[in-house]
Protein backbone atom coordinates (compact mmCIF):
# COMPACT_ATOMS: atom_id res chain seq x y z
CA UNK A 1 0.00 0.00 0.00
CA UNK A 2 1.37 3.41 -0.92
CA UNK A 3 1.45 5.98 1.84
CA UNK A 4 0.92 9.58 0.79
CA UNK A 5 0.14 12.66 2.85
CA UNK A 6 -3.28 14.16 2.42
CA UNK A 7 -4.83 17.37 3.65
CA UNK A 8 -8.53 17.15 4.43
CA UNK A 9 -8.88 20.69 3.15
CA UNK A 10 -8.14 19.79 -0.46
CA UNK A 11 -9.23 16.23 -1.02
CA UNK A 12 -9.65 15.44 -4.67
CA UNK A 13 -9.61 11.68 -4.42
CA UNK A 14 -12.02 9.07 -5.65
CA UNK A 15 -14.16 8.00 -2.70
CA UNK A 16 -15.21 4.38 -2.63
CA UNK A 17 -18.65 3.35 -1.49
CA UNK A 18 -17.62 0.10 0.19
CA UNK A 19 -15.98 -0.26 3.59
CA UNK A 20 -12.95 -2.48 4.00
CA UNK A 21 -12.91 -4.16 7.40
CA UNK A 22 -9.11 -4.16 7.31
CA UNK A 23 -9.11 -0.78 9.01
CA UNK A 24 -11.54 -1.93 11.68
CA UNK A 25 -9.39 -4.98 12.39
CA UNK A 26 -6.27 -2.84 12.46
CA UNK A 27 -7.89 -0.26 14.73
CA UNK A 28 -9.14 -2.90 17.17
CA UNK A 29 -5.64 -4.35 17.36
CA UNK A 30 -4.19 -0.86 17.84
CA UNK A 31 -6.53 -0.33 20.80
CA UNK A 32 -5.39 -3.63 22.33
CA UNK A 33 -1.71 -2.86 21.69
CA UNK A 34 -2.04 0.59 23.26
CA UNK A 35 -4.25 -0.71 26.08
CA UNK A 36 -6.77 1.98 25.16
CA UNK A 37 -10.56 1.88 25.22
CA UNK A 38 -12.75 3.12 22.39
CA UNK A 39 -13.77 6.00 24.63
CA UNK A 40 -10.16 7.00 25.26
CA UNK A 41 -9.45 7.07 21.52
CA UNK A 42 -12.66 9.03 20.92
CA UNK A 43 -11.68 11.59 23.55
CA UNK A 44 -8.08 11.88 22.32
CA UNK A 45 -9.21 12.40 18.73
CA UNK A 46 -12.11 14.74 19.45
CA UNK A 47 -14.76 12.30 18.26
CA UNK A 48 -17.91 11.40 20.15
CA UNK A 49 -18.14 7.96 21.70
CA UNK A 50 -21.04 7.17 19.34
CA UNK A 51 -18.91 8.14 16.30
CA UNK A 52 -16.11 5.90 17.54
CA UNK A 53 -18.53 3.04 18.14
CA UNK A 54 -19.82 3.34 14.57
CA UNK A 55 -16.25 3.25 13.22
CA UNK A 56 -15.33 0.22 15.35
CA UNK A 57 -18.46 -1.52 14.09
CA UNK A 58 -17.52 -0.97 10.44
CA UNK A 59 -19.04 2.45 9.81
CA UNK A 60 -17.65 4.76 7.17
CA UNK A 61 -14.59 6.84 7.88
CA UNK A 62 -15.01 10.31 6.41
CA UNK A 63 -12.07 12.57 5.53
CA UNK A 64 -12.99 14.70 8.55
CA UNK A 65 -12.84 11.68 10.87
CA UNK A 66 -9.55 10.58 9.32
CA UNK A 67 -8.17 14.08 9.98
CA UNK A 68 -9.07 13.75 13.67
CA UNK A 69 -7.72 10.22 14.02
CA UNK A 70 -4.47 10.79 12.11
CA UNK A 71 -2.45 12.60 14.80
CA UNK A 72 -3.53 10.16 17.50
CA UNK A 73 -2.83 7.05 15.42
CA UNK A 74 0.39 8.58 14.01
CA UNK A 75 -0.76 7.86 10.47
CA UNK A 76 -1.30 10.12 7.48
CA UNK A 77 -4.97 10.84 6.76
CA UNK A 78 -4.49 9.27 3.32
CA UNK A 79 -3.41 5.98 4.89
CA UNK A 80 -6.47 5.87 7.16
CA UNK A 81 -8.77 6.51 4.20
CA UNK A 82 -6.99 3.84 2.15
CA UNK A 83 -7.16 1.29 4.97
CA UNK A 84 -10.85 2.08 5.47
CA UNK A 85 -11.49 1.47 1.77
CA UNK A 86 -12.56 5.06 1.18
CA UNK A 87 -9.91 5.97 -1.41
CA UNK A 88 -7.84 3.97 -3.81
CA UNK A 89 -4.22 3.64 -2.90
CA UNK A 90 -2.01 5.51 -5.32
CA UNK A 91 0.40 3.32 -7.20
CA UNK A 92 3.72 3.10 -5.40
CA UNK A 93 6.39 5.31 -6.86
CA UNK A 94 8.97 2.94 -5.51
CA UNK A 95 8.65 -0.21 -3.40
CA UNK A 96 11.64 0.91 -1.31
CA UNK A 97 9.90 4.14 -0.40
CA UNK A 98 6.80 2.25 0.68
CA UNK A 99 8.93 -0.05 2.80
CA UNK A 100 10.74 2.90 4.39
CA UNK A 101 7.47 4.62 5.22
CA UNK A 102 5.95 1.46 6.69
CA UNK A 103 9.00 0.93 8.90
CA UNK A 104 9.15 4.61 9.84
CA UNK A 105 5.53 4.58 11.02
CA UNK A 106 6.29 1.70 13.37
CA UNK A 107 8.82 3.82 15.28
CA UNK A 108 8.07 6.09 18.19
CA UNK A 109 8.34 9.84 17.62
CA UNK A 110 11.84 10.14 19.07
CA UNK A 111 13.18 7.34 16.85
CA UNK A 112 11.52 8.96 13.83
CA UNK A 113 13.26 12.25 14.58
CA UNK A 114 16.61 10.44 14.96
CA UNK A 115 16.17 8.71 11.60
CA UNK A 116 15.18 11.94 9.87
CA UNK A 117 18.29 13.64 11.25
CA UNK A 118 20.44 10.73 10.04
CA UNK A 119 18.92 10.87 6.55
CA UNK A 120 19.36 14.64 6.34
CA UNK A 121 23.01 14.25 7.34
CA UNK A 122 23.63 11.53 4.75
CA UNK A 123 22.02 13.61 2.00
CA UNK A 124 24.05 16.67 2.99
CA UNK A 125 27.29 14.65 3.01
CA UNK A 126 26.49 13.26 -0.41
CA UNK A 127 25.82 16.75 -1.76
CA UNK A 128 29.10 18.02 -0.34
CA UNK A 129 30.96 15.03 -1.80
CA UNK A 130 29.43 15.61 -5.23
CA UNK A 131 30.24 19.32 -5.11
CA UNK A 132 33.82 18.60 -4.01
CA UNK A 133 34.30 16.19 -6.94
CA UNK A 134 32.92 18.78 -9.36
CA UNK A 135 35.26 21.45 -7.98
CA UNK A 136 38.27 19.13 -8.24
CA UNK A 137 37.49 18.21 -11.85
CA UNK A 138 36.91 21.88 -12.76
CA UNK A 139 40.23 22.86 -11.20
CA UNK A 140 42.02 20.19 -13.23
CA UNK A 141 40.67 21.51 -16.54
Amino acid sequence: MALWPLSSRNISLEIWSSVDNGFVDWLRQWLVDQDWSQNRLAEASGLSSSQMSRIINGGRVSPEVAAKLAPVLHLPEQTILEMAGRVRARPPANARIDQLVALFLQMDEEAQEDELATLRLRVERRKRGTNAKRSASSAGS
